[in-house]
């Protein structure tokens, strides 16, 4: 994600090497993860979590291995999720790292 979002407006190596190498530790950080998990909760837990899971995001729910329970703590954390999105974007952006994403509007 951060590859795709900072390398085209910045447009320079600099850019490309620290965005490019992040997409790259988190792709790599995947198996890594995965392989810690099924050390700690055993290879049964671990085929049943699998099951029910993916690390394409709403891969499982789309191919019904997943449910998605859409409870009170679902839309307090969607709601906060999203205020801090939207204020992350209008404001803390420019305010935490000294450049205004919209500015461009």
């Amino acid at each position: 994600m951060s590859c795709r979002t900072h390398i085209p407006p910045n447009g320079d190596v600099v850019s490309l090497i620290l965005f490019g190498g992040m997409g790259l530790l988190a792709l790599a950080g995947i198996p890594v993860l995965d392989r810690r998990a099924r050390r700690r909760l055993g290879d049964g837990e671990w085929a049943t979590v699998r099951a029910q899971t993916s690390v394409v995001p709403f891969l499982a729910l789309i191919e019904g291995r997943a449910h998605l329970r859409m409870d009170r703590d679902f839309w307090l954390w969607t709601g906060l999720g999203l205020a801090f999105y939207v204020w992350f974007l209008l404001q803390g952006h420019r305010l935490l790292i000294g450049v205004d994403p919209m500015a461009w509007l």
